[in-house]
């Protein structure tokens, strides 16, 4: 047994060995150093070796031998058949998709696939075809399965049986269970008290560095999914992990992603809301004018900030902050309308050059309004909301809150269709103020960001 130790050591200590400063090379021919951090079947998380630049590789984007080179070395590709595979299936469904597992029980109308998700009965005549596949262990049974499975292949009356059992379940990175047997075989054997000490040692290292990694993957999957109170949260959970750069690195790279997203993710949304109230305020035949600006700039507003502040876990100062920094590529255009005589032809000053030069035009038509017609309906801007449609109230409504929340870039003004910008017209000799324009001449509609 005394020979046997320092196998089991030698063993171990390979199965628990991790990359380091590691070259990769891409299908492409270019070749990275650093560090592997995480992998699985899909991809593998690469951090280059001055841990500037974190990494997620899809594994075609690898050169082939590079590829056949890393599966092997983490058992994600086995190198020949080996005891550990189970004959299984890839079963496909006519309906789409297809399930994979061991083939547990035949019955005349009914195959029942098992996997680590559980067991599944498919009905055959639900069935395209059945293909045969080599399955690892971890793919059919869970870890708890796995581990009454394995209790019964080795000798548990032995120190050597339990210490083949730890190995195996470190593969497993069940590594409680591990330490378990391992405190088991030398108490059975204490002359394996100093291999199972050094052991334990290693496997609380490597507890310690995978609780790192997996805390480091998750900042980076917030980071990335713009969940970044999470982010900062799961970059706390290993601050005394991280040197006080790597901690510093972390955490200015967190800031300038919510800097770069935020902004314009918080103005679209905050817009999409917003528009979604105004859809309701229009519809709503009850309230009037005066009643649909407070509910707008008041109730409304406030509602939209609280379901920011709860959707991107920010205070309302924050969501207020980065609203105003947004920079929306694509501007948003609403028209006053019929409802232009309310507000008038100039609002507030554009913020671009060229928008303050079609702003200056515009004033000058304001300027010409129609003033010595007579009126013979004169519409109030209470008459008028009355009798608009709920597509020229929710229109009017956005203008007016884009002209005095948003950043405006310019104005467009639009003929009035029902008098062609004359501002009158004509009922026998006598020239009428435009019923519909009330001798503005023109529609008004905001461009704003």
């Amino acid at each position: 047994m005394k020979q046997a130790g320092p196998l089991f050591l030698f063993l171990y200590m390979l199965l628990l060995s991790q990359s380091n400063a590691i070259l990769i090379t891409m299908s492409d021919g270019t070749i990275l150093q650093g560090d592997i951090i995480d992998y699985n079947e899909e991809f593998l998380s690469f951090q280059t070796v001055d841990e500037s630049i974190f990494l997620e590789i899809s594994w075609s984007e690898l050169n082939p031998k590079q590829v056949e080179i890393l599966k092997k070395e983490f058992s994600l590709e086995p190198k020949a058949p080996e005891a550990r595979q189970v004959k299984g299936y890839i079963v496909y469904l006519k309906r789409g998709g297809i399930v994979e597992g061991v083939l547990q029980e035949k019955k005349s109308q009914v195959f029942v696939i098992k996997n680590r998700s559980g067991k599944f009965p498919i009905p055959k005549r639900n069935i395209l075809k059945l293909e045969k596949k080599g399955l690892s262990l971890t793919e059919v049974y869970t870890p708890s399965e796995l581990y009454v499975q394995a209790r019964r292949k080795f000798d548990l009356k032995s120190a050597s049986g339990h210490m083949k059992l730890a190995l195996f379940l470190l593969r497993t990175k069940a590594y409680e269970k591990a330490k378990n047997h391992l405190e088991e075989a030398r108490r059975i054997s204490p002359s394996l008290s100093s291999e199972v000490e050094t052991i334990l040692i290693q496997i609380t290292e490597a507890q310690e560095k995978n609780e790192k990694r997996k805390w480091l993957q998750l900042f980076h999957t917030y980071q990335r999914t713009h969940r970044y109170k999470r982010a900062s949260e799961a970059l706390d959970k290993i601050k005394d992990d991280l040197s006080e750069e790597e901690y510093l690195n972390h955490q200015k790279e967190l800031l300038s992603s919510q800097e770069k997203h935020l902004p314009n993710a918080i103005a679209q949304a905050w817009l999409n809301q917003i528009q979604r109230k105004v859809s309701q305020i229009s519809f709503d035949r009850k309230i009037n004018l005066e009643e649909a600006q407070e509910n707008l700039f008041q109730t409304s507003e406030s509602e939209v900030i609280e379901n920011l502040v709860t959707e991107f876990s920010l205070s309302v100062a924050e969501v207020k902050a980065y609203f105003d920094k947004r920079s929306l590529s694509s501007p948003k255009r609403f028209s006053y309308g019929s409802g232009t005589f309310i507000v008038g032809l100039s609002g507030k000053k554009p913020k671009s050059s060229q928008g303050v030069e079609s702003w200056e035009k515009i004033k000058e038509l304001a300027a010409q309004k129609i003033t010595d017609a007579e009126s013979e309906e004169e519409v109030s801007p209470e008459g008028w909301w009355e009798k608009a449609n709920s597509t020229e109230r929710r229109q009017w409504l956005m203008a007016r809150y884009l002209e005095a929340r948003m950043q405006v870039e310019s104005y467009q003004v639009k003929n009035c269709p029902h008098c062609s910008s004359r501002g009158t017209r004509k009922k026998g000799r006598k020239n009428i103020l435009c019923p519909r324009c009330q001798g503005h001449r023109f529609d008004r509609t905001v461009v704003g960001k």
